[in-house]
């Protein structure tokens, strides 16, 4: 009961909240884009089960805070370059990305439709989950680790992770609306998705792009 009048610990709650919602922006951008393709009335359960996949994803991975440590241990030597578990999923997913928005960028330029059909929607539902699923990870990692060097309490990680979802839950929706009025934001926001990918893969190869730029 001392916990819920300790002032130390809501502000952590709360800064831990604010933060878990900005590092959410770029998954909530992925798979608002991810779900704008399917029929309307499969949209909120999408959205719904992809959000929830991210909350799941983060608390697991706080739960098991020894395997996040090794994360960051070499596994993995090519030439010049040493990697670690994380760093290969930082490119995997920094190409996902590039490769997918690049794909999308490239059907508006040329006004072809990627919007699911009734006949293949039973087969492309499960492929829009397992990619909100996959991003889900590699996006949950820096969440995770701001966590856990914000505060050492699980109960507080794992409310902030919640309160976040249900904030970015409701943000999804306005974004839907936003991209669906005006088309030039799905340009640009596919244009960002490049950039977040790009920068993810740098990541991986332990390249600050801070320094290049």
């Amino acid at each position: 009961m001392d916990s819920l009048f300790n002032s130390n610990i809501w502000l952590s709650l709360l800064t831990l909240s604010l933060l878990e919602i900005i590092l959410s922006l770029d998954n909530l951008l992925f798979i608002t884009l991810t779900i704008k393709k399917l029929p309307k009335q499969q949209r909120n359960r999408a959205r719904t089960l992809g959000l929830g996949l991210a909350m799941i994803t983060r608390i697991i991975l706080l739960l098991t805070l020894l395997f996040l440590t090794q994360f960051n241990m070499p596994i993995l030597t090519v030439m010049q370059y040493t990697f670690s578990a994380k760093d290969i999923i930082f490119i995997i997913g920094g190409l996902f990305l590039c490769i997918k928005s690049i794909i999308e960028l490239y059907c508006d330029i040329q006004k072809k439709s990627t919007h699911y059909t009734i006949k293949n929607l039973n087969l492309q539902w499960p492929i829009a989950m397992l990619q909100i699923a996959f991003i889900d990870i590699v996006f949950s990692l820096d969440s995770v680790i701001t966590a856990i060097g914000l505060t050492q309490m699980i109960s507080v990680m794992v409310t902030a992770i919640i309160l976040s979802m249900f904030a970015m839950l409701f943000f999804s929706k306005k974004l839907e609306h936003i991209i669906e009025k005006h088309a030039v934001i799905k340009t640009v926001a596919l244009i960002i998705l490049v950039f977040i990918g790009l920068h993810l893969i740098a990541e991986g190869f332990h390249i600050n792009l801070n320094n290049i730029l």
